[in-house]
């Protein structure tokens, strides 16, 4: 699979956290040999070949930051069995790993989704929608949904409701953005959000500060 590492795209947000995404349509020069058995299992119980592509792009960009993972599930939550802190995405474009060393940390990519304008209601709260400039709704509602994601995916417990539990900060309409949310569940925790404009895609993760 030496031709698929010309593919990955690797990031290095701040020392101790990696990012890595694959492209989905070059899934095909990747193999299932480097998958351990828990997600070799997983994987096989996946029937349509558009998700499988999804699903071994994701665990290769992993594999790329963290060589012959392991990972322990609650249910679909990931995490290492080292006891460090991932998370996993994809979407129809990439596959995508984000790895924290000793920072909890959540990662999301999307596609560009005008449905959001729908349903905004239901994920953006009152403070969040005063900052929004108008006529650059949908670019706010993406920004705000896919960290609301990742701030979810960094929590892992479940529990969260994306109006009340999650508050993302004021940020700008900028193809690469940095700005920061919190998460009030039992404790309140600080994060930092990156967001960045990819080919018809948004990356946005979320870091524990």
């Amino acid at each position: 699979m030496k031709d698929a590492e010309n593919y990955l795209n690797l990031y290095c947000p701040e020392k101790g956290v990696e990012i890595a995404l694959f492209p989905v349509e070059k899934a095909g020069l990747l193999n299932d040999s480097f998958l351990p058995p828990k997600d070799k299992e997983r994987f096989d119980l996946i029937n349509h070949p558009q998700k499988k592509a999804e699903f071994l792009s994701s665990r290769f960009a992993l594999n790329a930051l963290v060589p012959n993972y392991k990972l322990n599930y609650d249910g679909r939550r990931p995490d290492l069995a080292s006891g460090e802190h991932v998370s996993l995405t994809h979407c129809t474009q990439y596959g995508g790993a984000m790895y924290g060393h000793d920072k909890r940390v959540g990662l999301d990519v999307e596609l560009h989704r005008p449905e959001l304008t729908k349903i905004a209601r239901k994920f953006v709260r009152i403070d969040e929608k005063r900052y929004i400039i108008p006529g650059e709704e949908l670019f706010f509602y993406q920004v705000l949904w896919s960290g609301k994601e990742a701030l979810f995916k960094l929590w892992k417990k479940g529990n969260v409701y994306f109006k009340e539990d999650l508050k993302i900060e004021p940020f700008d309409v900028v193809e690469d953005g940095i700005t920061h949310a919190q998460i009030f569940k039992d404790e309140i925790i600080k994060c930092k959000i990156h967001f960045s404009v990819l080919d018809g895609a948004y990356l946005v993760y979320a870091i524990e500060e």
